[in-house]
């Protein structure tokens, strides 16, 4: 097994699957080569799925790796993906319980690191709804900050 942590990753010739997994959604199985720093430390494979959440990421995973295609039409062709060395993880197996409720031991995981450092709200709103919001709650930001004992503390 390769070690939990940090490592770098290139999909490796001819070994890409295209399928559909237990769940019903579709999925792409890249097996990557992996390396730490500068050595080779084994192969794992890694999953994009296709959902109306997780598309946008699987497009983005894909094109780290050197796609050059724009979207369902051009699938088929990821000739250019086994070039570029990309940043990657790997998560340590974890825990889970199936069906029946027994505990069982996961296997370890391998994910293409995209964006690092930036996340992606769950309860996105646009704009004029934020700024709606914002408006309902009083007070314009203009003024200067209650003094001492004068209010309660922001939430942050």
């Amino acid at each position: 097994m390769i070690a939990p942590g940090d490592c770098e990753g290139r999909a490796i010739q001819g070994k890409v699957q295209f399928g559909e997994s237990e769940s019903g959604s579709l999925q792409i199985a890249i097996d990557m080569e992996l390396r730490r720093d500068g050595k080779i430390v084994g192969e794992m494979t890694t999953f994009l799925y296709f959902t109306d959440k997780s598309i946008v990421y699987a497009y983005e995973r894909l094109r780290l790796l050197g796609w050059k295609g724009q979207g369902p039409q051009d699938i088929d062709n990821l000739g250019n993906i086994y070039q570029n060395w990309v940043p990657c993880q790997v998560k340590a197996p974890e825990q889970y319980k199936d069906s029946a409720g027994v505990i069982k031991m996961g296997s370890a995981k391998l994910e293409i690191v995209t964006s690092a450092g930036t996340v992606t709200l769950s309860k996105p709103l646009d704009v004029n709804t934020f700024k709606a919001r914002l408006a309902a709650l009083g007070g314009g930001g203009g003024g200067s900050a209650p003094a001492s004992g004068g209010g309660s503390a922001p939430p942050f």
